[in-house]
């Protein structure tokens, strides 16, 4: 996993300028509103880890088992949100520095979120929000 994610960030360092942040930003909050954009953005991804997959397994002795896809997919998803909260904050010039710490930053959240437990609320009788 910190092998592909940085491959993401050497990526990012090398395509990404200014205005391509600006046009990172407009597309993921057009790909919000455009539910054909979304599913394609989606199937782009899926496209790009199955390659990723293969080229890991090419160069590198792997096991064969579900880790390696899982670690991508969780790569990939850290990306999303860490687009999702920066394209949200972006209300000047967006930057693509900001964009690699979010991202660094998601990626650092991901053990906890296998872990993530959480309690059911105790809801006020009357509510009118209890479970039927």
């Amino acid at each position: 996993m910190e092998l592909m994610q940085t491959a993401l960030l050497a990526a990012l360092d090398r395509v990404a300028d200014e205005a391509w942040a600006g046009r990172a930003v407009l597309s993921y909050r057009l790909s919000q509103e455009t539910s054909t954009m979304d599913a394609h953005n989606l199937h782009f991804c899926e496209s790009t880890m199955g390659s990723v997959i293969e080229v890991l397994h090419r160069r590198l002795d792997l096991p064969d088992d579900p880790r390696t896809r899982l670690a991508g997919d969780m790569l990939v998803a850290a990306w999303r949100v860490a687009v999702g909260e920066w394209s949200a904050e972006a209300d000047g010039p967006p930057s693509v520095p900001a964009l690699a710490a979010r991202f660094r930053d998601t990626v650092a959240a991901l053990p906890g979120s296998l872990t993530l437990t959480a309690a059911p609320r105790q809801e006020e009788r009357g509510s009118g929000h209890e479970l039927q």
